[in-house]
C-alpha cells in the first residue's frame, strides 16, 4: 500500500509541475502576443507593423537571395553560406530562446 501511495504522490507532483510549466508557457505567449500587437517588432528591413507579419521562411529567402547576390559580386563570401543561413538557424524560434542564445 505504501508503494502505491508513493507512486501516486510522485505522479501528483509531476502533474502539478507540468501544469505550472504549461501556465508559464501560456503567460509567455500572451506577453509575446501583446508585444507584437501593441508595438510590432523592431526590424532593420521593415517598419514595425510589417515586421510582425513577415514569417521566418520569408526572411530566410530574402537573406539567401542577398547572400547569393553578394557572392556574385565577391566570391569569397560563398564560404559563409552555411554559417549565416543554415536551415537549423531558420528553424530557431528566437522569441522562445534565452537572451544569450540569440545575442
Amino acid at each position: 500500500f505504501s508503494g502505491r501511495l508513493r507512486v501516486r504522490q510522485t505522479l501528483d507532483l509531476m502533474a502539478s509541475a507540468l501544469v505550472q510549466q504549461l501556465q508559464l508557457v501560456q503567460q509567455l505567449q500572451g506577453v509575446a502576443l501583446t508585444r507584437k500587437t501593441k508595438a510590432g517588432k523592431p526590424s532593420l528591413l521593415f517598419d514595425s507593423s510589417k515586421a510582425a507579419d513577415v514569417d521566418v521562411e520569408s526572411l530566410y529567402e530574402i537573406g539567401c537571395q542577398g547572400l547569393a547576390e553578394l557572392c556574385r559580386l565577391e566570391p569569397r563570401f560563398a564560404s559563409l553560406r552555411e554559417a549565416l543561413f543554415s536551415r537549423a538557424a531558420a528553424s530557431l524560434v528566437r522569441d522562445q530562446q534565452q537572451s544569450d542564445v540569440v545575442a
